[in-house]
C-alpha cells in the first residue's frame, strides 16, 4: 500500500521559464506602478494636510479676534519698518551722546585754560 500511496502523489509541473519570466516581469511593472501611485498619493495628502493647517490657522485667528490672514503680511512689513526705524534711533541717540561727550570734554579744557590764566 505504501507504494501506491506514492505513486498517487503528483510531482508539480516545472514552471515555463517563459511564462514565469512574463509573470515576473509582470510583477515588477505592477510594483513599479504601485509605487507611484503611492507617492502621488503621498504628496496630495501632504499637500492636503498642509491646507488643512492653514484653514485651522485662520479659523483659530478669525475665532480668538486677533487678525485676519491678509493682515499678517501688512503688520509683518509695519514690524519691520518698526524695527529699522527703533536702529535709526538708537543710532542717532549714541551719535548725541557721542557729540554730548565730546562737547563736555571741549568744555572741560577750556574751563582748565581759563582757571590755568594768571589774573
Amino acid at each position: 500500500m505504501s507504494a501506491l500511496g506514492t505513486h498517487n502523489i503528483r510531482a508539480e509541473p516545472e514552471p515555463n521559464p517563459s511564462s514565469t519570466r512574463t509573470s515576473r516581469r509582470s510583477l515588477l511593472a505592477d510594483l513599479a506602478n504601485l509605487r507611484a501611485h503611492n507617492e502621488r498619493l503621498r504628496y496630495h495628502n501632504t499637500e492636503l494636510s498642509e491646507r488643512l493647517s492653514e484653514v485651522l490657522g485662520e479659523q483659530v485667528f478669525h475665532d480668538a479676534g486677533l487678525t485676519r490672514t491678509d493682515e499678517i503680511g501688512t503688520l509683518r512689513e509695519r514690524v519691520a519698518e518698526l524695527e529699522q526705524q527703533l536702529l535709526d534711533r538708537s543710532q542717532d541717540l549714541q551719535d548725541r551722546d557721542d557729540e554730548l561727550a565730546a562737547a563736555r570734554a571741549a568744555n572741560r579744557d577750556l574751563m582748565t585754560r581759563l582757571n590755568s590764566r594768571p589774573q
